[in-house]
């Protein structure tokens, strides 16, 4: 296929559409340490590469001209049959403690064993043992029938027309604005202003050369992140960057379930549901990737967190395709998943949540954090519980489960960065449409969000967990001593977390002389 589209004329607008990347990512790339620095400079002047001295900070990072005639050669001399090498890594070749007593050979040796079955077939072979690593390996010559049969479909033609090979549509996440927001015209572009140098002094006044107070001043409102909107379905909050300035922005979203955790069933059908968003993003999540655009989706206690960040130009195009993926769960009372999500894709993500659970806790550190917190918190449900309540989930359980998580929700969202108002009104406008398309909802009132309690031990307890390790030949032990303080408040947190980084650099001290 490639060959065919070589001969025919590549279309410019991939190569063009690369070099944009590229650009994009070396313009923006965070500066490094000095020492990646060094090294890299190091490598470049390396005469392999050749390079003229005022490239060697650009010349391996960006794209200048495309030549046809170099694309046609790599194609036709080296991307070929006879040129290649097939490396296969595999447990049905065996673990490592099969070949214990087996003969090794450090020599490396080509085996021209024919294929069986067009498959390789290490039986009755000796294997091969790498020499620094002691892993064992085999070679096997490609038989040249095979080869012929490669030769004959690497020619210049077009992929059968049941086969999903072609050329990569342009991606719809590059982006082509880069400039800053202008702040409002009362606010002021400097990060350590305080509210009484903006309404009672003057501007000028403002040093950035003074050092950053011991304890800082109270910010003005307009450094503060702002509610542009607070109602029973959603609490948005905006804030226009004014350290970094870089033409880049996050948004976090927080969707509050009033059924999130009802039942270890509920809670596996969140974790299965964003296993399956995850997966079947993967393409979408790739090319947004490609433009220095990440996202994640996570099941939380209170329902599902969404975070989107990177250049804001397309950030909206993402996280509506993230949102959008979400909320067509909504509703789903049938035995039909929703479009794009296929059964084989169910099967194998409902598959891999089983073996999480099942290998969850395998260590005994987290062991112990996990039976700690299942004793602090009733409704965090355990791998274990999870695990009984999906042991023969169905596509229409499923399906109702997590249409029932779904259906009293509530949204909190963040929107920060290189982002005006407009554009916080525009995110605004961007959930409630999706929402409203997904069905609407009347929202949660703030007392009606999930909540998860936990247990106030008594003062003069002394309660002491012991738990065996669930894998036998776990070596290792955990020891967590747990001390609860009273209820959550900002200054006891505070105190709580300058305590902690204390401890932690004494017990570092300890812990580093002692190794």
């Amino acid at each position: 296929m490639l060959r065919y589209h070589s001969d025919k004329g590549l279309p410019p607008w991939i190569f063009e559409e690369l070099k944009a990347m590229q650009e994009m990512s070396y313009r923006y790339e965070d500066e490094p340490s000095p020492e990646d620095f060094v090294e890299n400079m190091a490598e470049n002047m390396a005469p392999a590469y050749d390079l003229p001295a005022d490239r060697l900070l650009d010349a391996l990072s960006l794209l200048y001209e495309f030549d046809p005639v170099a694309v046609a050669d790599l194609l036709d001399h080296y991307f070929t049959p006879a040129n290649s090498r097939i490396d296969l890594t595999s447990t049905k070749f065996g673990r490592a403690a099969d070949f214990e007593d087996a003969k090794t050979s450090t020599t490396i040796e080509v085996v021209d064993a024919p294929l069986t079955n067009g498959l390789f077939d290490p039986t009755g072979i000796m294997p091969l043992q790498e020499p620094l690593f002691g892993a064992q390996y085999w070679c096997q010559n490609i038989s040249n029938e095979l080869q012929q049969k490669w030769t004959a479909v690497s020619q210049a033609q077009l992929p059968p027309l049941e086969s999903n090979l072609s050329l990569p549509k342009q991606n719809e996440f590059v982006p082509t604005e880069f400039e800053l927001k202008p702040l409002p015209k009362t606010d002021i572009d400097q990060p350590l202003a305080t509210e009484e140098m903006i309404d009672g002094g003057d501007k000028d006044d403002l040093d950035e050369s003074v050092g950053f107070p011991p304890i800082p001043a109270r910010l003005h409102p307009s450094q503060l992140p702002s509610l542009l909107c607070d109602t029973n379905i959603l609490k948005l909050w905006h804030l226009q960057d004014r350290v970094f300035k870089r033409p880049t922005a996050e948004l976090r979203l927080l969707v509050y379930c009033a059924d999130a955790g009802k039942s270890p069933l509920h809670s596996a059908c969140s974790d299965l549901l964003v296993r399956l968003i995850s997966e079947s993003l993967n393409e979408v999540v790739y090319m947004a990737s490609m433009c220095d655009l990440s996202t994640s989706i996570s099941s939380v206690d209170s329902g599902f967190s969404i975070r989107v960040n990177g250049f804001d130009h397309k950030l909206m195009t993402l996280f509506g395709i993230m949102l959008d993926t979400l909320l067509s769960f909504r509703g789903e009372d049938s035995s039909t998943l929703p479009r794009g999500i296929e059964k084989e894709r169910f099967d194998l993500c409902l598959e891999s949540n089983r073996r999480r659970y099942v290998n969850a806790g395998m260590q005994a550190s987290s062991l112990a954090s996990d039976v700690r917190i299942k004793c602090l918190t009733p409704k965090m449900w355990s791998p274990n519980e999870k695990l009984k309540a999906i042991s023969s989930l169905d596509i229409p359980t499923f399906l109702k489960t997590v249409s029932e998580v779904l259906g009293s929700i509530a949204f909190e969202c963040l929107y920060h960065g290189n982002v005006n108002v407009s554009d916080a009104e525009h995110a605004l406008s961007e959930i409630l449409r999706l929402l409203q398309a997904s069905g609407g909802t009347v929202g949660l009132a703030r007392n009606e969000y999930p909540e998860q309690l936990v247990t106030k031990v008594p003062s003069d307890a002394d309660i002491t967990l012991r738990c065996a390790a669930k894998d036998p030949k776990e070596p290792n032990q955990a020891v967590e001593v747990y001390m609860q303080v009273g209820e959550d408040n900002t200054f006891d947190r505070v105190m709580a977390d300058l305590l902690m980084e204390l401890v932690r650099l004494i017990s570092f001290r300890c812990c580093k002389i002692q190794s």
